[in-house]
């Protein structure tokens, strides 16, 4: 399920950890868009919160025919667990 009620821009990441499991995510809008969050730190997210620590790979995917790059600030997310886990990306 996407939570995209504003912009109507469906996105969804996966995040794979050390282990091989695969951690996935969507992003969820709001009307306040500083309470938005973008699909990869839900992925992030839910892989802590899962107990993964170390990460391999992270893959995102939009309705869109051009490629959609990860958010800038989903990359400080995977920052402060690589620099915790010794994650490499």
């Amino acid at each position: 399920m996407r939570m995209r009620r504003f912009s109507h821009f469906q996105v969804g990441a996966a995040i794979e950890d050390s282990d091989g499991r695969i951690h996935t995510g969507c992003n969820v809008e709001n009307a306040t868009y500083g309470l938005t969050i973008c699909a990869e730190r839900v992925a992030v997210f839910k892989a802590i919160s899962e107990g993964a620590r170390k990460f391999t790979r992270v893959a995102v995917a939009a309705d869109t025919d051009v490629l959609t790059p990860p958010v800038g600030l989903a990359g400080r997310s995977y920052g402060s667990s690589a620099a915790t886990s010794n994650s490499h990306w």
